[in-house]
């Protein structure tokens, strides 16, 4: 029985006023809070530098905003978004919110792709209306069209590119070929070469965007097998045919250049996908987890769920396009979940796989339409349309503070300016030196007036360029994004926690970034050894205080012999108690000498009644590892 929302019956004036409404109402759900002029994702600053780069010199290198020069840090990946945006900043202007704003415009191109497709393969209003807000409903997607990366752009290829895969495999040409080769590949193939064309475009575009467009082929590969099965078509089975022929040939080449290249055998690629296969359980069924609360609620999507799988079932024509179209789509879906939770264990992030969620809204509005059309009135799919719809302006009004006020939003100018105000009482009219992860020297040449930098890599190696930088730059800071500490090695994620000065960052301010002072101090040899009666002991270190008007003498002596062989730095922190009666902690880090007596004079710019050496120490080894323990520890 015909519906009342047959095609036929449908409105060209309803369905303009319904594409004007998507249009709008995806502007408003992107755009909202772009201006604030922030990363709210680590790694935008990588995207937006390289897009600079390119902007200034056609190179795909990240720009120093702060010598107004190219660097050496080269990043080819995903060149056409680059490009793009780039391009988008010649007309608009080098600037964070610009560069979030291309990403709006391919969000608002998204949901119009994704309603134009709904709308060709379903002609349904409620699919359509429940699609298109459904997919604004996930907080991933809403994310990725607020960021300064290439997944903007990826999601919108993979919309096309999956369309028109589908296309590949079920439209036949009705074209009459008067070539020979043409009518042969009519009678054993007969796959649409404009689809065919566009699918390889797509696929190349894709691919260069983001390596996880392959992935899409899993799928597309299961419904490929499902229309031989079901339709039995000369096609397929040549498809399969040249498809087998193909792999043979590889497999023999790979069989042949084997002896030739032993670091292709087997057994080095059973090692690599055995690295990947389930190796990470607990993180791989987060994309379980991601897909089931899609639209935040586990049970309301188990409903859902249900839906689908009842569609299924009781759906009567099942060589239609729409029921085609929802296998396809089930196809994809379930195929990524499965391949994703056990073979891709290294990418555990929901983005690498949001090329699903077109899909999945699709088949979720499919399914809540399909199925309360059993009620029999012409008002049931309205009202289920209503009911979602009202669902879903309730979740995302909840969900207003993680994708419009994260706490992964990181604020590098906010900090800077920390930093500044620090700098002015601490070296007051001085270069500022500053060590960090991942510069951002777009937003410091904004605040800071003058500084020099250095750069760190998360390597054994960190240490290693503070301890050379701070030859230079004895007194600096080092800011990390408060999500990168945790992948440092122990030396310098223990002295970044444990053992400098914290200005900005956890337990200060919600910037997310971790802004602490350093103080390196070298031996001097022209110290005499402290022989005093008044001097305090703590483990190898003697020391004592005195109180010069205005600041306060520290002489310390290190006795090596104390402390773990091959020892390099000492990092010691003190708890001081000013004039003024303020309290605050101070850290510094002593240069060791090869043996013997380090002696050490510091010059606290406070005047002190107290000055009280901590028990808790970090030995920073020549090894380049580190020891935290208590000084008085042998």
């Amino acid at each position: 029985m015909k519906t009342k929302w047959n095609v036929k019956r449908e409105s060209g004036s309803v369905w303009a006023v319904l594409f004007g409404i998507m249009l709008v109402a995806s502007f408003a759900r992107f755009f909202y809070g772009i201006t604030s002029d922030n990363f709210t994702f680590l790694d935008e600053y990588t995207t937006f530098d390289t897009a600079a780069g390119f902007f200034h010199t056609g190179k795909f290198n990240h720009w120093d905003f702060h010598y107004n020069t190219l660097s050496d840090y080269e990043y080819t990946r995903a060149w056409p978004h680059t490009i793009l945006l780039a391009l988008w900043f010649k007309v608009f202007g080098l600037n964070v919110v610009a560069g979030k704003t291309l990403s709006v415009v391919f969000g608002v191109l998204f949901i119009a792709s994704l309603f134009y497709i709904t709308w060709k393969v379903y002609h349904n209003y409620y699919i359509t209306v429940l699609s298109c807000f459904l997919v604004m409903a996930n907080e991933t997607v809403v994310t990725v069209f607020r960021q300064i990366r290439m997944y903007s752009l990826w999601l919108l290829i993979m919309t096309w590119l999956a369309y028109f895969a589908y296309q590949v495999l079920t439209v036949e040409p009705q074209t009459e070929y008067k070539s020979r080769i043409g009518k042969r590949y009519q009678q054993y193939f007969n796959f649409s070469p404009v689809y065919i064309g566009g699918a390889v475009f797509l696929l190349l575009l894709g691919y260069f965007t983001h390596v996880n467009t392959l992935a899409l082929g899993v799928g597309v590969i299961v419904f490929f097998l499902y229309c031989l099965i079901r339709k039995k078509e000369k096609r397929y089975y040549s498809a399969l045919a040249l498809a087998g022929g193909i792999v043979l040939l590889l497999l023999l080449v790979i069989v042949c250049v084997m002896p030739l290249m032993p670091e292709l055998n087997v057994m080095n690629w059973w090692t690599v996908v055995k690295t990947q296969v389930a190796g990470r359980g607990e993180i791989n069924t987060r994309y379980w987890r991601w897909i089931s609360t899609f639209i935040g609620s586990k049970a309301v999507f188990y409903v859902i769920l249900a839906s689908i799988l009842f569609a299924f079932v009781k759906y009567e024509k099942k060589d239609d396009n729409a029921y085609e179209f929802s296998v396809y789509a089930l196809s994809v879906v379930v195929s990524a979940l499965l391949f994703f939770m056990l073979f891709l264990s290294r990418y555990y992030a929901a983005r690498y796989m949001l090329y699903v969620a077109p899909l999945l809204t699709v088949l979720m509005a499919w399914g809540i339409v399909e199925t309360v059309r059993i009620i029999g009135t012409k008002w049931a799919d309205l009202a289920a349309t209503v009911a979602v719809l009202v669902y879903l302006a309730i979740y995302m009004a909840g969900s207003f503070q993680e994708v419009y006020d994260s706490d992964d939003i990181v604020y590098h100018r906010e900090a800077y300016e920390i930093l500044k105000e620090d700098a002015a009482k601490e070296m007051a009219g001085e270069t500022i030196p500053i060590v960090e992860f991942d510069f951002r020297d777009y937003y410091a040449v904004q605040v800071l007036d003058d500084y020099v930098s250095t750069e760190l890599d998360r390597t054994d190696e960190d240490m290693e360029t503070l301890k050379c930088f701070a030859e230079i730059h004895p007194d600096g800071y080092v800011l990390v994004e408060t999500d990168k500490v945790y992948g440092f090695a122990d030396p310098m994620k223990n002295f970044i926690h444990n053992h400098s000065e914290r200005v900005a960052g956890e337990g200060l301010d919600d910037y997310n970034i971790e802004t602490v002072r350093y103080h390196f101090v070298n031996p001097d040899e022209s110290l005499e050894e402290i022989k005093q009666d008044d001097v305090r002991v703590n483990g190898p270190v003697t020391y004592y205080f005195t109180e010069d008007g205005e600041s306060t003498r520290i002489r310390l002596d290190v006795d090596l012999s104390m402390l773990d062989k091959g020892a390099d730095i000492l990092f010691l922190n003190f708890g001081i108690f000013t004039v003024d009666k303020e309290t605050e902690d101070r850290c510094y880090q002593l240069l060791l000498p090869e043996s013997g007596i380090g002696s050490y004079e510091i010059i606290f710019d406070k005047a002190c009644i107290e000055f009280l050496l901590k028990d808790e120490c970090m030995i920073y080894l020549k090894d380049k590892t580190c020891r935290e323990k208590m000084l008085y520890e042998k």
